[in-house]
């Protein structure tokens, strides 16, 4: 039943998106992230953690997030989100940059993020400093052709 929920959202963040979408993968952390859009202010980045050895699903952790800083070769975000891993939840506060350093492809970025991670469990709080790399590329958005009547 997760894994269904958790298709779903990734389904519906990459269709509902308005510009071009990516798939990053973070070698760190072993997942996969989805980003719903390359040049906007606010985006919503979803990462999945998938334990390969059980192939089980081992966190699903969506965060909405806003750039402070929207360079054509740089980006500094900031957001919160929520992870939801096997037995506990945490609430995060990531803080990234991504950096476009390929003049011929613009569409591939690599990550450095970090932040922080606040464990929820009831009777216990415990707060961790995280951090992660990856690589993410960018679907370019289809332009539509407008057909005109001459």
């Amino acid at each position: 039943m997760k894994t269904k929920i958790v298709i779903l959202f990734i389904f519906f963040s990459i269709t509902k998106a308005q510009a071009q979408v990516g798939i990053g993968f973070h070698p760190i952390s072993k997942s996969l992230s989805f980003k719903s859009a390359m040049n906007k202010k606010w985006f919503i980045e979803t990462k999945v953690n998938f334990e390969i050895a059980n192939a089980l699903l081992y966190s699903f952790q969506p965060s909405i997030n806003y750039r402070m800083m929207n360079k054509e070769t740089v980006k500094f975000y900031s957001g919160m989100g929520i992870n939801f891993e096997i037995h506990t939840k945490s609430f995060i506060l990531p803080f990234g940059m991504e950096v476009f350093p390929f003049e011929k492809i613009r569409t591939l970025s690599l990550n450095l993020e970090s932040g922080l991670n606040f464990l929820l469990i009831p009777g216990y709080t415990k707060m961790n400093i995280i951090g992660d790399i990856g690589v993410t590329y960018y679907f370019e958005k289809k332009q539509k052709k407008e057909l005109k009547n001459e």
